[in-house]
């Protein structure tokens, strides 16, 4: 990917699930999500990926893909 797109970035999203009667706040949910999306990041990194192409991002339950229907 980067060798195609020598400017290209990797974004890397962490989330959260939740269920009903969740008692968590959403700034709490952001911080967990922050925290794996970081997680994955560091361990990029350690395998040799630039950390200038790697975005992390925590987005809570506030998850775009996830379906409230159930």
């Amino acid at each position: 990917y980067f060798e195609k797109y020598p400017d290209g970035k990797i974004y890397l999203v962490g989330g959260v699930a939740r269920t009903a009667g969740w008692t968590l706040s959403d700034p709490v949910d952001i911080e967990l999500s922050q925290q794996r999306a970081d997680a994955v990041r560091n361990s990029l990194i350690t395998l040799g990926v630039n950390a200038d192409r790697l975005v992390s991002i925590g987005i809570g339950s506030n998850d775009p893909w996830r379906s409230d229907e159930w």
